[in-house]
């Protein structure tokens, strides 16, 4: 059987699915020899507490590798009989060539069958149709994935997932000072536009008002009228302009002095030299009213305090939080980088750089190594990149904090899926998602083609004349953003408000029952009954799939975190492969003799026969 165990990657690699599906069945609750154990009876059963498949190493070890958890795994008293899995050498490694003790610890050479095994799928997902399906299904297989998850692998894990967890803490930590530091300046921002509008408008009546008299014919309106109502019109397109740039200018190092440029600019605006007040007046006698006004503006900002705007937007708040982060982040990049060497000189590089959560984490720790270097690099560095981001309205460092706190969490959620409750069901979403591509690309093509379509009828189609109103309808599809909200509101919500411009047209109303019949009732139904067989088809084995990617897991810790020989100084944070308390020749397990029974019985007749010519418990 030692040869069946290095063959075994070999058989799984090769797609030899029947004869490893066979070699599976014939591999399962093999009852310990009865000099293995002499306390037991022939039979092998006595009376447990451990849940089923509960493993140990053989031979037996002097030193319990229990812990804490183990008492939360008790069970109700049942009937168990110690079986092994026949397969020696299976989790045990071959020699490391390499003499170097510093490379050896750094980059380990070798692997095992089981490593081989388990990283032979090219997938993340696993699938009934692969040629270790069989055997990833079967209970030794599991057996063997509970004795390495309790005995080193989930303490690994959980020092890896508190370290990841620190670092996404102190991420949050960052942003939120980084939230409420913008929230600030945006009150700032507010208050100071304000100031600005009260001072423009008092400089401007100023400015108008010394003049004085104006006695000439052009100037009769202005005597006919106060100061304050022949002025609104230009005072209104004046703090128009001063709330346009404040709103645009808001995240920008030095908007005050943006704004208080558009306070004085406002007045040369073309805009304003075609008001009725503008009009009614000479050229001179507006280039005088300018002049005032910029003389009036300029001494009104120049008593506005802007220490406490200049103080915020200089501060650096939260930097140590973030330089605490970024030395976290570097350690977790030097782990990431390692894992990847490790694999590329044991022959499986292409197993991480094929499955999409090596690029969903590596996409994570880019977007917050961009945030580290915006937040610690001066302000006018990447000003260019900065001002791509203000030109459309967004600060540039919130953009990048979301993009990696969204990603961060579901790097966290992966991670979590080693833990059952939440593994089980987070599995069973990414098949739905996976297998959903096909039919929400051909659902996107058909909601881009109808709202294409609706939008070149309608932008041209004139709405309907509202007699209350005494005005025609206003048009909902007069640009393909809003034509598109409006196709997916009515996909999903079955509201078509946005037609009734065009109430009265025969065409509206067919156009609205044949989109209702074609959204609501076939696509959303056809949806529906997908999900529905996908959840059912992998709610099946569903804990065949979390097992699958635990064990995987397992197969990183193993590669990372053990080391070819005892190295005293290298004892405290990696595992020797020597040590066989964590890398047995075989492993022995507890059977539940009520769930053997149940899965006996659940066999197929032929797989059935194949495992009674055998040794069954």
């Amino acid at each position: 059987m030692l040869v069946v165990s290095h063959l075994l990657p070999i058989l799984v690699k090769k797609s030899y699915k029947n004869l490893v599906d066979n070699l599976a069945i014939q591999l399962n609750y093999k009852k310990i020899p009865q000099n293995w154990c002499k306390k037991l009876g022939e039979d092998n059963k006595f009376i447990s507490i451990r849940e089923h498949l509960w493993g140990y190493r053989f031979p037996s070890s002097k030193k319990s590798l229990s812990s804490t958890f183990d008492r939360f795994k008790k069970e109700p008293r049942h009937y168990a009989t110690l079986c092994y899995v026949p397969l020696p050498g299976l989790c045990t490694f071959h020699e490391d060539a390499s003499r170097n003790r510093i490379y050896s610890i750094l980059f380990p050479r070798g692997t095992s069958p089981f490593i081989r095994m388990v990283m032979s799928n090219k997938d993340e997902l696993f699938y009934d149709g692969h040629a270790y399906s069989k055997m990833i299904d079967s209970p030794f297989f599991h057996a063997i994935v509970k004795f390495k998850w309790h005995t080193f692998a989930r303490w690994y894990f959980l020092t890896y997932f508190i370290v990841v967890v620190t670092w996404f803490s102190l991420l949050i930590a960052s942003s939120t000072v980084d939230l409420n530091k913008n929230m600030e300046i945006i009150n700032l921002n507010n208050d100071y536009t304000d100031k600005i509008t009260i001072a423009a408008t008092k400089s401007y009546m100023a400015a108008v008002t010394m003049i004085g008299n104006l006695n000439d014919a052009t100037n009769t309106f202005v005597n006919n009228m106060t100061i304050a109502e022949a002025s609104k019109s230009n005072i209104e397109l004046i703090t128009k302009a001063i709330s346009n740039v404040a709103a645009s200018k808001i995240y920008n190092v030095n908007f005050t002095s943006e704004i208080n440029k558009a306070a004085i600019e406002a007045v040369y605006n073309a805009i304003i030299y075609n008001t009725t007040f503008t009009a009614g007046i000479s050229n001179s006698t507006i280039t005088t009213i300018n002049n005032n006004y910029v003389t009036e503006i300029n001494k009104a900002i120049s008593e506005i305090d802007i220490t406490a705007i200049n103080k915020l937007i200089n501060s650096t708040d939260g930097n140590q939080i973030i330089i605490a982060c970024t030395i976290i982040e570097i350690i977790i990049i030097f782990l990431l980088v390692r894992l990847l060497i490790i694999f590329k000189i044991n022959g499986l590089a292409n197993r991480v750089l094929r499955v999409p959560s090596s690029y969903v984490i590596s996409t994570g720790v880019l977007f917050n190594l961009i945030v580290v270097i915006l937040k610690l690099s001066p302000p006018e560095a990447f000003r260019s990149l900065k001002n791509f981001f203000l030109e459309h309205g967004y600060d540039c460092i919130s953009v990048f904090q979301t993009i990696t706190i969204f990603i961060s969490v579901l790097c966290i959620v992966g991670y979590l899926c080693l833990f059952r409750n939440i593994g089980l069901y987070a599995y069973i979403i990414m098949h739905i998602c996976r297998r959903a591509i096909c039919i929400l690309f051909l659902l996107g093509i058909l909601l881009l083609n109808v709202s294409y379509a609706t939008m070149r009828i309608f932008a041209t189609t004139i709405p309907d004349f509202d007699d209350d109103k005494k005005m025609y309808n206003k048009n909902t599809y007069d640009n393909y953003i809003k034509t598109s909200n409006n196709v997916w509101s009515g996909f999903l919500n079955a509201s078509y408000d946005y037609m009734y411009p065009w109430d009265s047209r025969y065409f509206v109303s067919i156009m609205r029952i044949a989109f209702s019949l074609f959204a609501s009732i076939i696509i959303m139904n056809l949806l529906i009954a997908f999900v529905n067989n996908v959840y059912e088809e992998v709610y099946k084995r569903k804990y065949t799939e979390w097992t699958m990617f635990r064990a995987r897991a397992i197969a990183y810790i193993e590669l990372t975190c053990s080391v070819p020989n005892n190295y005293s100084f290298s004892s405290f944070c990696f595992i020797n492969r020597k040590n066989k308390d964590y890398f047995p020749p075989t492993i022995i397990y507890e059977a539940n003799t009520e769930e053997f029974k149940k899965w006996h019985d659940e066999l197929p007749n032929l797989e059935k026969q194949l495992f009674d010519s055998t040794y069954p418990i």
